[in-house]
Parts: C-alpha cells; structure tokens; sequence
C-alpha cells in the first residue's frame, strides 16, 4: 500500500491545491513514485496547476466503470495524476456506496505508487 498523504481544511481558498500539486512534484523529484488524486469533485484544478490537460477525471471511474490505472493522466517529470471533476454536478452528491468503492479503487496503485498525494475538497460534508 502506497504512503498516502492527505492536504485538506474546512475553508476554501488557502492554498491546499498548492501543498498537495507542490508537495506531489517534490516527491516526485525525490525518486519516489507518486500520484496525485483531486477528489474536490466540483472544482478540481490540480490539472490546470500542473499544465495537464485532463481528458478523464474521476467521473470516469465513478460513473463509468473505468479502473484508476485507465483514467491516469500523465503528469511534469513522471508524476500521476488522477484528475477530479470541475464543474461535473454528477460528482458534487455522489454516494456513500460510490464513495466506499473509489476508496477500494484506489487499492489498483498499490503496485506502482509509493506515495499518493490527495488534493481533498474544502468543508465538512459527506464527500469532504
């Protein structure tokens, strides 16, 4: 199982896109291998940070059956990225059912992730 590191607060606005996009290139740059996961499904912009531009999202694995390892984006200097959704509404309710099963998802980068960085959405709701 990869180190999983988790950047997240209940406001919006301070910066935890910035930690989680800086602190996924860091590792990166270390040797490590690392993925970044947006999960702030309305206003995911680690992709826009990291200059990708993100042709699947987590929508994909949610609401299409798609496995983690397929909806992988490459990133700068081999990071991974698995990009969120902005402004999929889709995302913004999903279940507890949908929820429980990305987090099983997730056990797919165990065998090629060392660290997996999570850009977590703002606030204290379900999703959060």
């Amino acid at each position: 199982m990869p180190q999983t590191i988790t950047i997240a607060s209940g406001k919006g606005g301070v910066g935890k896109t910035s930690i989680a996009v800086n602190l996924a290139l860091m590792l990166q740059s270390l040797g490590n291998r690392t993925t970044l996961m947006d999960v702030d499904f309305g206003l995911a912009n680690a992709h826009i940070m990291l200059g990708v531009n993100a042709t699947k999202s987590l929508s994909d694995v949610i609401n299409h059956g798609k496995s983690i390892e397929e909806t992988l984006e490459d990133g700068p200097n081999g990071l991974r990225l698995l990009a969120g959704g902005s402004g999929t509404i889709d995302l913004l309710n999903i279940s507890q059912n949908d929820r429980l099963e990305l987090i099983r998802k997730t056990d797919a980068l165990a065998a090629s992730t060392d660290f997996l960085v999570i850009d977590a959405p703002a606030g204290a709701g379900d999703n959060t």
